[in-house]
Formats: C-alpha cells, sequence, structure tokens
C-alpha cells in the first residue's frame, strides 16, 4: 500500500526528531528549502518521489543503526524498483522546478518556468538554470516513457542527434531529437517516425530549444 502525503509527513517529523534536527538542518540534509519542509510537515506540499526515496536512505541508516525502534523504511534497497534513480547525500545536490507537460508549454521564457513548478527533485546538474519536465506522449519510446522526467539544460547548446525539449510558438511542446539542417533551421525527429515524422523549424517556430541533460525513470 503506498503511503499517503499524512504518513509521509509524519515520516518526516519522526526522522527529523531522531535526528534532533530543526526544519532548516532537514531540509539541506534533504537537499530542499525549510520551508518546503514546512510546507510537507504541515500537508501543503506533496511530497515528490526522489525526496521519499531519499528519506528511506534516511530512515534505512537510522534503523540500521538503531537509532529508534520506531523509525522503519517502507522498502528496503532491494525492495526499491530496479529502475528507481536513488539520489546520493552528497553537498552537490541542489533542488530544481519540475513542470508538467502542459505548464512547460506555457513557459515562454526562461523567466517563467518558476510560475509554473509542480514540485522539486534533488539534482547534480551543474547548469544553473537547469530545470525538469515530466514525460508525456509516445513518440520517444521506447527510450522516454510517459512519467519519465527529462532535466533540461538551458544553459548548454543541443548537440547533433541528442534529445532535446522544444517550446513551439502555438505552446505545443516538443520532446524530439535534434538535428541542425542549416544555419536557419532545425529539425526534430522521433524515436517513432512512421508516426510522429520530422519537424522543420525555423527561428520564428519555436520559442526555446534546450538540451535533456539526464532522464529519470520514474515508473516501471
Amino acid at each position: 500500500m503506498t503511503p499517503t502525503p499524512s504518513a509521509w509527513a509524519q515520516r518526516l517529523r519522526t526522522a527529523r526528531a531522531t535526528l534532533d534536527e530543526d526544519q532548516e538542518q532537514m531540509g539541506r540534509r534533504l537537499g530542499v528549502s525549510r520551508e518546503w519542509i514546512s510546507k510537507i510537515e504541515r500537508g501543503h506540499k506533496e511530497m515528490g518521489e526522489l525526496i521519499q526515496l531519499k528519506l528511506q536512505q534516511i530512515e534505512h541508516t537510522l534503523a540500521g543503526q538503531g537509532a529508534a525502534a520506531s523509525v522503519k523504511p517502507a522498502h528496503t534497497a532491494s525492495g526499491i524498483p530496479s529502475n528507481a534513480r536513488i539520489v546520493p547525500v552528497t553537498d552537490n545536490l541542489r533542488t530544481i522546478p519540475v513542470l508538467s507537460w502542459a505548464h512547460a508549454g506555457h513557459a515562454g521564457t526562461y523567466e517563467q518556468i518558476a510560475e509554473h513548478e509542480q514540485e522539486q527533485i534533488l539534482t547534480a546538474s551543474t547548469d544553473p538554470k537547469a530545470f525538469a519536465v515530466t514525460v508525456e506522449g509516445e513518440s520517444m519510446m521506447p527510450g522516454f516513457m510517459p512519467g519519465d522526467l527529462v532535466i533540461v539544460a538551458p544553459s548548454r547548446l543541443p548537440r547533433n542527434g541528442r534529445p532535446v525539449v522544444a517550446k513551439l510558438a502555438d505552446d505545443g511542446v516538443l520532446l524530439r531529437l535534434f538535428h541542425r539542417v542549416d544555419a536557419r533551421t532545425i529539425r526534430l525527429t522521433s524515436l517513432n517516425p512512421d508516426v510522429y515524422p520530422p519537424t522543420d523549424l525555423k527561428a520564428g517556430d519555436y520559442r526555446w530549444c534546450w538540451p535533456v541533460e539526464e532522464q529519470i525513470r520514474r515508473h516501471c
């Protein structure tokens, strides 16, 4: 049975009390802000999947050390799906915003990304403008599945044959492979070209086209 948001909030409070840490200290441990911890504990925010995994790591460590009998992991390490990405505890991690596919379509500029944030995740990306988008659609299956997260790096340039997320002028969003045709034209291709044919775009046809730096598979 999947824990409810209130159950996650209680587990967070329990772990924090066991560690004798305030919300700011726990936030640093999890790579989120004090305000984020406060919202989760008060039930005003749901805990993202990667934060859940990291909390489970903390619980597992505490249980192994015998810190408190009441703190037990919901899943052992072997119980976590093999394709889940578990983020190690490191000072290099930071949080970035996550947008749904639809909300990404409303972000015409990078400055508008924060307005459409749905949750936050941890990343080791060094791009200061990095953000994540939840994948929808079947155009890039099986390489990219619906529900996957792609971390987008706006500070970097797209590379031929590599995945990008493109925001079109009509508010559509595409996850495709990037190809530079000439100085004025780019071509975006899918992994299923028979169903999703290539799309040629000139500068006025899209608002931005930024490379995918990392993929996180969230579902089996």
